[in-house]
């Protein structure tokens, strides 16, 4: 199936990039944008993978304890 024959599994809006992409147990879901997977993933109860622990540690520099 070619990216113009898809469409947003949210808004129906055509998919032109396949950036934005998730598999389900109901298959490949494919998104027009980060927004729309965002929205899925939150009303479907999807979580994203924990953040690593060096993102962690880089982004509480300078953060007393």
């Amino acid at each position: 199936m070619k990216k113009a024959d898809l469409s947003c599994d949210l808004c129906m809006l055509p998919v032109v990039a396949d950036d934005y992409h998730i598999r389900t147990a109901e298959g490949e879901k494919h998104f027009c944008c980060e927004g729309c997977l965002g929205i899925f993933k939150l009303l479907d109860g999807i979580e994203d993978a924990p953040l690593s622990p060096s993102f962690e540690t880089e982004n509480n520099r300078g953060e007393k304890s």
